[in-house]
């Protein structure tokens, strides 16, 4: 499953943007998400896995199963039953100034 996570305090259960992604052990896989004022979009080698969620955020939230250090840092996870590695992670900005914070995964 891919998904946003939490919405309105909703991991999977009624997430208005919980969906079936396939990912097949030993692949190569790209992502992308593309985060904006006005919302947010995955994409998974290029397709759309997301549409634009449209949201301010208020609504966004950490499950409490990924807890970070400093809540205001966006962050990527995976759990699944075989192994995932992040070989690289990219932040492009747009506009405005960003910062990236780089830690090394437990």
């Amino acid at each position: 499953m891919a998904r946003l996570e939490d919405i309105d305090g909703h991991s999977i259960i009624n997430n208005p943007c919980l969906r079936r992604y396939v990912l097949e052990p030993w692949k190569y896989y790209t992502a992308e998400i593309r985060v904006r004022k006005s919302g947010v979009r995955c994409l998974i080698n290029g397709q759309v896995v997301q549409e634009e969620y449209k949201t301010d955020y208020s609504d966004l939230s950490r499950n409490v199963k990924w807890t970070m250090k400093n809540k205001r840092l966006l962050g990527i996870g995976s759990y699944s039953g075989f192994m995932n590695i992040v070989l690289e992670a990219r932040v492009r900005e747009i506009t405005g100034h960003g910062r990236i914070v780089q830690k090394k995964a437990i």
